[in-house]
């Protein structure tokens, strides 16, 4: 797989420049589908079921299927080269862990969903995660 950043390509002709879009566009569609069906699926992707962490809406009820493929896309602006990971991800790092921002992230409040360690839920929420 090329290098993502080889803005070198663009410049070389046409099967060049297809071929740098077609690795973005393969990077963007496995992370909207991994996000997108572990949450389906599962509920949470695997990292937050390894730290039995859960994604819940506002009340403690567990995401119906349709709210996955929005907080996808969400989480794709994480993966703009240099602004995604230092202004998003930097921003979204300290507004989990401020009060004042409710320790929720900006996904998290344009969703109006909460990150929750799984013990502390209500049965009938646990019970739907796997």
């Amino acid at each position: 797989m090329a290098n993502l950043l080889n803005f070198e390509l663009l410049s070389l002709g046409a099967q060049s420049i297809a071929f740098f879009f077609v690795n973005w566009f393969v990077l963007l569609a496995a992370n909207y589908l991994y996000f997108k069906w572990t949450g389906r699926s599962i509920g949470r992707s695997l990292a937050q079921r390894g730290f039995r962490i859960a994604i819940v809406h506002d009340n403690g009820t567990p995401l119906e299927d349709h709210h996955w493929g929005p907080r996808a896309v969400a989480k794709l602006i994480y993966l703009i080269p240099i602004f995604g990971p230092l202004w998003f991800g930097l921003r979204d790092v300290i507004r989990g862990r401020s009060k004042e921002a409710e320790y929720r992230t900006s996904i998290d409040k344009a969703h109006h969903t909460v990150a929750a360690v799984d013990w502390s839920l209500p049965s009938e929420t646990r019970l739907r995660l796997r």
